[in-house]
Formats: C-alpha cells, sequence, structure tokens
C-alpha cells in the first residue's frame, strides 16, 4: 500500500492508497474491474480483506489439532507422540508410529500446497478452516 496526492481518472484526491484490488481516495472505495478500471463501491458492497496473518495461523493451528486429535483417539498425547513410535520395537506401536508419521507428512504437504495455490491466486482465499479441511487427506488408522 502506498500514499499519495494524485489525480485519477476518477478525479483530484488528497489521500489515495493502491491495494491489490481496490483504490481507497479520501475513504471512498473503488472496486478494481477486471479491466483494471476502478468502480465506486457502496458501503454495504464494501468488506475489508481478511487478516490473512490471523487466517493463516488459524488454518495452520486448526491442521494441528487435527493431527493431534487424530493420535489422541489412540491414547498418544499428540502426534507428535505418536511419531515417535515409528521406532519402536512393539509391532503394533511402529506401525502406529508409521501411520501417524505417513499421515502427518501427508496432511501438511497438502496444506503448504492449498496455502501456495492462494498465494498463486490458483485457489480462493479460505474464510475458514472448514474451506480447507475436506480437502486435506483423510486420517484413519486402518
Amino acid at each position: 500500500m502506498y500514499i499519495a496526492t494524485t489525480t485519477h481518472a476518477l478525479g483530484p484526491f488528497k489521500h489515495v492508497d493502491v491495494l491489490a484490488d481496490r483504490l481507497i481516495a479520501d475513504g471512498t472505495h473503488y472496486q478494481l474491474s477486471i479491466l483494471g478500471e476502478y468502480k465506486l463501491l457502496k458501503d454495504s458492497d464494501y468488506t475489508p480483506p481478511p487478516d490473512l496473518v490471523a487466517l493463516q495461523r488459524e488454518i495452520v493451528n486448526s491442521t494441528q489439532g487435527r493431527l493431534d486429535a487424530f493420535a489422541r483417539a489412540r491414547g498418544y498425547d499428540s502426534i507428535l507422540s505418536a511419531c515417535t513410535y515409528v521406532t519402536s520395537q512393539i509391532p503394533k506401536f511402529a506401525h502406529e508410529g508409521q501411520m501417524a508419521v505417513q499421515s502427518r507428512d501427508a496432511t501438511w504437504a497438502k496444506l503448504y500446497q492449498i496455502l501456495a495455490d492462494v498465494e498463486a491466486h490458483k485457489r480462493p482465499v479460505p474464510t475458514c478452516f472448514a474451506d480447507v479441511e475436506a480437502d486435506l487427506p483423510a486420517l484413519n488408522w486402518e
């Protein structure tokens, strides 16, 4: 975002903020159209952009919580705890540890791909964890 005094096709403005998809001129919001032109937004049409840092934090934390809940279903404290059993000498625990590692790796790989796709504008910005959860790998112990 930058601030400048400018004359725009819409008129002379004292204070202009140019964002990725909108122009805010003297407190009035204009939406950038697909043709690269700005159109006036009514106050009722304007929604402020989401706090992307907070949204990403929520999605990452919810993903971690999902993995931890998966591990707790088998009596482990967390996914980290379950993963440590991958080297166990007890076959059942070693197998569960391997499943935990595979589930953890697949989940994080998919989530980071989703976030990269959002950043590259290949996917819409999610509004909450539920918008991406269905695209994460299924978690099951079988």
